[in-house]
């Protein structure tokens, strides 16, 4: 039986709030409930400031942002080549909007936090096996706040460095922050270079592990292969979901690619003498899948190589869900599901359905 720890949210929130004019968040820092679920404050020049509390939008203020509040809130800040600054010795971070002059018209301040104990709902792989894991997901559905706990766990046993572009796994400065654990951190200039430093963490510093935040470009993709085949354990994340990557050109070679093949009379006698397939062993053994307002129940698919091969035959995969108390503290529920991928066949289902009705 798997076990889950209390989880208690580690609370960096002022600082962020210190940037922005005490007017505008005194409702933050008054309402527990509002800071715990803050997940991005938003200023924009000619707009109220407003906060996104879960789902909810909260207006701050009646007042309109100004260029002169955003530049006294943000201009001080280092923004790299993608617009992204953060703060030293925290988690969160803050993305600028420029006109074509490259003015500042507006800002996103996000939430970063740390959950001591979030990645426990996958121990059992962190530390039961070698299995490099893909973490899927919208915005905002805690990727990057679970994988600092996945490096904390693991430095514990292995030698883990994490590739942080825009420091925000283990935020600014040259000291990153204790959340990581044992990891060591290479930061990455502009995000141009991620790839680059893939490669040179591998060859120069040979980890067991390797972290990356987010992997969305396809030159990412051919480092995060190349380290692979080096022997090296990967943990990463990106947004979506599984069958959206096997979908998507630039990123479906971290699950295996696909691959156009002509079949012999025998088996195009079912169809089209075209298939596509697996073009070959994915980049990640296990692929976890998060959703935005479901923190406490992670959908793992344990094999990624099989649930791909049914996704491009129309067939079924089999994934686990794992559950945990809201608290976090307790026993994780587990209970396997099979996942119908013939969308023709569902739509049929649907109206079959609706007809009888």
């Amino acid at each position: 039986m798997l076990l889950s720890p209390r989880l208690d949210i580690v609370d960096e929130i002022d600082s962020l709030l210190d940037l922005v004019p005490c007017e505008f968040i005194a409702p933050l820092r008054r309402t527990p409930d509002l800071r715990e679920n803050l997940l991005e404050i938003v200023l924009d020049v000619g707009s109220k400031p407003y906060a996104w509390i879960k789902d909810e939008r909260l207006i701050l203020s009646e007042e309109n942002i100004t260029s002169q509040i955003l530049q006294d809130s943000i201009g001080c800040l280092d923004f790299g080549s993608d617009n992204r600054a953060s703060l030293d010795g925290c988690l969160h971070r803050i993305s600028a909007i420029r006109n074509r002059s490259n003015q500042l018209v507006g800002a996103t301040l996000r939430a970063g936090r740390y959950i001591p104990g979030n990645a426990t709902m996958i121990i059992d792989i962190l530390l039961g096996s070698n299995a490099s894991v893909l973490f899927v997901g919208p915005p905002g559905s805690a990727k990057t706040s679970i994988i600092r706990d996945v490096a904390n766990i693991l430095s514990e046993h292995k030698s883990v460095v994490i590739v942080d572009t825009s420091n925000e796994i283990s935020g600014s400065g040259d000291i990153p922050h204790g959340c990581i654990g044992r990891s060591r951190r290479m930061q990455v200039p502009n995000l141009d270079g991620q790839a680059d430093i893939m490669v040179e963490c591998v060859q120069n510093h040979t980890p067991e592990v390797i972290i990356i935040d987010e992997i969305g470009r396809k030159k990412e993709v051919s480092a995060a292969l190349t380290c692979k085949e080096r022997g090296v354990r990967i943990i990463a994340s990106a947004h979506g979901d599984l069958a959206g990557l096997v979908r998507n050109s630039a990123l479906w070679d971290l699950v295996g690619g696909v691959s156009t093949v002509t079949v012999g009379d025998t088996r195009a006698a079912e169809g089209s003498k075209l298939r596509t397939e697996r073009r070959g062993p994915p980049i990640f053994d296990v692929v976890v899948e998060l959703k935005r307002n479901l923190k406490d129940e992670w959908q793992v698919i344990l094999n990624s190589a099989a649930a791909v091969d049914s996704i491009l035959e129309n067939g079924t995969y089999i994934s686990q869900i794992r559950t945990r108390t809201p608290c976090g503290e307790g026993p994780l529920q587990i209970r396997e599901v099979e996942h119908d991928t013939n969308r023709s066949k569902r739509i049929e289902e649907q109206l079959d359905n609706l007809s009888s009705n």
